[in-house]
């Protein structure tokens, strides 16, 4: 069980931080431009990330079921946590407009 969780513990370090930088890329690119097409772009950027990271979840857990209470409580930690932190810079940026 170590070693499968090790290897997943730097997966999740490496997913969730990718995934968030990509996404406010994205948003932020997009800040200056039509209002429609930014809140567009946030709920689809979002909706997105919440469907990948729950196919991600399923499938560890299925194929990795040693593991899938510590992997399940870590990941939806991490997964709050950027989000949270992706919304908040993203909103921060559009009050400094």
């Amino acid at each position: 069980m170590s070693l499968d969780w090790n290897v997943w513990i730097w997966f999740l370090y490496l997913y969730f931080p990718l995934l968030s930088l990509i996404i406010y890329y994205l948003l932020n690119k997009q800040i200056a431009g039509r209002p429609q097409t930014f809140v567009t772009l946030f709920m689809g950027s979002m909706a997105a990330k919440l469907f990948i990271s729950m196919m991600v979840l399923l499938m560890v857990i299925y194929f990795n079921p040693s593991i899938k209470i510590p992997f399940a409580i870590s990941f939806m930690f991490l997964y709050l946590l950027y989000t949270t932190l992706n919304t908040i810079f993203i909103f921060g940026k559009l009050k400094g407009k």
